[in-house]
């Protein structure tokens, strides 16, 4: 939450549930000299199998415009080359991330963890994103409202709840409902997206998925610390 070389979600998207990701560029990076500190970074996202969803692909970034452009949702309004440059003034070093989903509910997910050289920087980078979340995904009608989510078990957070428009749909459009969530630890910023078919237990799921994304990622980051 494909094949073309700027991958991203826009309305028809998000209305069909098919998740757009990039088949060539930077998910695999002319500089090497990040594979192992990015290699380790992967080993702080939480498996597919804990969050009870399927793993679709998986990706490495060098760049901050790769990352938004293959990665991630961003308003269809928003220069993924001027927000990519923000983001790299923040300090970013690197990212990975995982695309997954589970058919069975029609979720689509895309969780990422991104180095910064300062923690300081990461929570700048959060913010930036954070920013992102709460404005229209798209340039004209939209299917969802974004409004502020809090995630009360999570330091360091921020977090937008999607909320489906009322009301009968144009032909062709079906109801979304999406949540975006980032989170810091340390000098490191963790984005979970995670987009799907409207129902009641959609908030309580979400929560889930992050207490298990943030239990992966602080214990991976206290065993480094040891």
């Amino acid at each position: 939450m494909l094949g073309t070389s700027r991958a991203r979600f826009g309305v028809v998207a998000l209305a069909t549930l098919v998740i757009v990701i990039a088949a060539c560029g930077g998910g695999d990076g002319d500089d090497g000299g990040n594979d192992g500190s990015l290699a380790e970074l992967r080993g702080h996202l939480a498996a597919a199998g804990d969050l009870g969803v399927q793993q679709q692909r998986e990706f490495e970034w060098n760049n901050a415009t790769d990352l938004l452009v293959q990665g991630l949702v961003i308003p269809e309004a928003t220069t993924p080359s001027e927000l990519g440059a923000a983001i790299e003034d923040a300090g970013f070093q690197g990212a990975v991330g995982r695309e997954l989903a589970d058919s069975r509910h029609k979720l689509n997910m895309r969780i990422g963890a991104a180095q910064f050289d300062s923690a300081e920087g990461a929570r700048e980078a959060r913010d930036l994103l954070h920013e992102q979340d709460l404005k229209q995904p798209c340039s004209s009608a939209c299917i969802v409202s974004p409004r502020e989510y809090e995630l009360a078990d999570i330091p360091n957070s921020a977090a937008a709840h999607h909320v489906p428009v009322r009301g009968k749909l144009p032909l062709g459009r079906f109801k979304v409902e999406a949540h975006h969530a980032e989170f810091v630890i340390g000098a490191q910023l963790y984005v979970v997206q995670a987009d799907g078919r409207p129902s009641a237990t959609f908030g309580a799921e979400f929560d889930r998925i992050m207490r298990s994304v943030y239990e992966a990622a602080a214990g991976a980051h206290d065993s480094a610390g040891a």
